[in-house]
């Protein structure tokens, strides 16, 4: 992680079972998730190095997880700003809602994002200066 991020952007443990046959994450309701999962993505086949996002959501929660490779997420513009690097799928990144965030991606990465709402294309805000944001 660098640059810190807001107390409200949470780095999250998925539980996690290791054995032979390989490794099972799991992110359940009140354990890793603070809010009930109402839509699911992923974003993959993205060039090395394109940023993506770059909006808050007004009400909606995510979750970020790379099941692969590599994606960099940064919350917050300017002296406000932080970012933490995900590169693995037993750790997850909570964005609640108001949060300003973009992803850049590395080579291959795939993203999964869980939301608590469904899209609405009038449930974001893309303006980072919008006084609705919140930073702490």
């Amino acid at each position: 992680m660098s640059g810190g991020l807001p107390s409200r952007v949470t780095l999250v443990d998925l539980a996690s079972v290791h054995e032979p046959r390989g490794s099972l994450h799991v992110a359940e309701l009140g354990a890793a998730l603070p809010f009930r999962v109402e839509r699911i993505f992923l974003v993959g086949d993205v060039p090395p190095g394109t940023r993506r996002g770059e909006h808050a959501n007004i009400g909606c929660h995510q979750l970020l997880v790379a099941v692969h490779g590599e994606v960099t997420v940064e919350v917050g513009p300017g002296a406000d700003a932080g970012s933490v690097v995900l590169d693995h799928p037993g750790v997850g990144l909570h964005i609640p809602p108001l949060v300003w965030a973009s992803q850049v991606y590395g080579p291959s990465a795939v993203l999964l994002v869980a939301t608590s709402s469904t899209f609405e294309h009038e449930g974001h805000i893309h303006d980072p200066a919008d006084p609705r944001l919140r930073w702490d």
